[in-house]
């Protein structure tokens, strides 16, 4: 049974989005319709001064990322409402997908309160693999229903000595903090693989943000290892657990040829996919065979 801070906590939450879908129409309204609604929009308070929302949250991770959040999106929200003209498609998509994405954030917090680790991991403050495939299925289904674009990238830790390191980890997670955008989700699977989940992004997509998260790993924090990695699309209809298989075989061959290193996820059938393992893995007899 839910004990009487969480129900309260839980109450403020929903107090707290029923407010937010308010104020999301005030900014459609006033950016869409300037000439009938109002310019100055309050918004809802802070989400880190809310005692009782602090206290159901009880992560200090997952506090800082909605709070980044709420930010970024009353940035948008602003953006939006001050320019003179109707603002361009692209973005109200991003602010759309910002709110989308915050109330998402909002609506796990009850549903991970029923995980001991809350959804999250605690060494590195992302998502933890409790919740992973669940959430990749649901962002699949979802691209069903839009027609959105998705992709996944799979982050590996190449040195198989510092997959435990905790000063590896911790840089090698910062770096995907730093570098993914507020409404993408990011899950440490374990054995320092990463898993990257990016909402509205098509394989391009993930490319770049490899590639900004190649930087900030070297260049802003500095790392003296490699992280080799595979992008991949999913396509509706996909099996998520097959699906990562698949992509960590990919994977695993990228980093055959170097460390370091990025690679695209090719679609192929089960069966050639079986004959490819073959080639890359000939039975004895026909070892034996070649060297007649």
């Amino acid at each position: 049974m839910m004990d009487k801070k969480n129900e309260q906590g839980n109450q403020k939450l929903t107090a707290f989005m029923n407010d937010y879908s308010i104020w999301f129409s005030q900014v459609v309204r006033a950016a869409f319709y300037p000439d009938v609604a109002e310019k100055e929009l309050s918004g809802p308070p802070r989400i880190d001064t809310i005692p009782e929302i602090i206290e159901r949250i009880g992560s200090d991770s997952v506090l800082s990322r909605l709070k980044e959040m709420q930010g970024h999106l009353h940035q948008l929200a602003a953006q939006m409402i001050s320019t003179p003209n109707i603002p361009k498609i692209s973005d109200f998509d991003m602010f759309w997908q910002t709110y989308e994405g915050f109330s998402n954030q909002i609506q796990r917090i009850e549903k991970d309160s029923l995980l001991s680790d809350f959804g999250v991991d605690i060494k590195t403050g992302l998502r933890s693999s409790a919740v992973m495939i669940v959430e990749l299925e649901r962002e699949l289904e979802r691209r069903a229903r839009r027609g959105q674009p998705f992709s996944i990238a799979i982050l590996r830790i190449d040195d198989e000595e510092l997959r435990t390191s905790e000063a590896a980890l911790e840089k090698t997670s910062f770096a995907i903090g730093k570098t993914i955008r507020s409404f993408d989700d990011a899950y440490v699977s374990g054995d320092g693989e990463f898993i990257i989940s990016l909402k509205h992004s098509d394989t391009n997509g993930g490319l770049r943000f490899v590639s900004r998260f190649n930087q900030a790993l070297k260049f802003d924090l500095g790392a003296d290892f490699t992280v080799s990695s595979c992008v991949a699309e999913p396509l509706p209809g996909d099996d998520v657990p097959s699906l990562l298989v698949n992509i960590r075989a990919d994977l695993d061959s990228i980093t055959g040829t170097g460390k370091g290193v990025t690679g695209q996820y090719e679609e192929i059938s089960p069966l050639n996919r079986f004959l490819q393992k073959l080639e890359e893995n000939p039975s004895e007899e026909e070892k034996k065979e070649d060297k007649i």
